[in-house]
């Protein structure tokens, strides 16, 4: 009985493991690899953006469980497609108040250059 026990705490902490996994594995592109590249060509890997728009940002969301991943460019929607991407901001959120656990910054200040 005590083998029953351990294997099916085993698994239920493998499970866990791997849940949390799911959540805190950033389901976007590594953002190095969108700098500098036009919102065009952004929102054709990433698709429609499915969160508010701003006049100096866009954002794409992806839920994931108990976490919200964020991903917000300054690349305008004006359809220029010399307009790069010159900051992208990765994020993901806790639903306990909408707080930030993870942020990084990617910056490419030779964009428009």
């Amino acid at each position: 009985m005590t083998t029953i026990k351990s294997k099916f705490f085993l698994l239920l902490f493998l499970a866990a493991v791997a849940y949390l996994a799911w959540v805190c594995v950033s389901p976007f592109p590594r953002p190095a690899a969108l700098v500098g590249l036009s919102h065009q060509a952004i929102a054709a890997q990433l698709g429609r953006t499915d969160a508010e728009a701003h006049d100096k940002f866009v954002r794409w969301r992806r839920d994931r469980g108990p976490g919200s991943w964020t991903l917000d460019t300054d690349a305008p929607d004006t359809g220029d497609a010399k307009a790069c991407a010159f900051r992208l901001r990765l994020s993901l959120w806790t639903p306990l108040g909408y707080v930030p656990v993870y942020t990084n910054e990617w910056n490419d200040l030779s964009c428009g250059a």
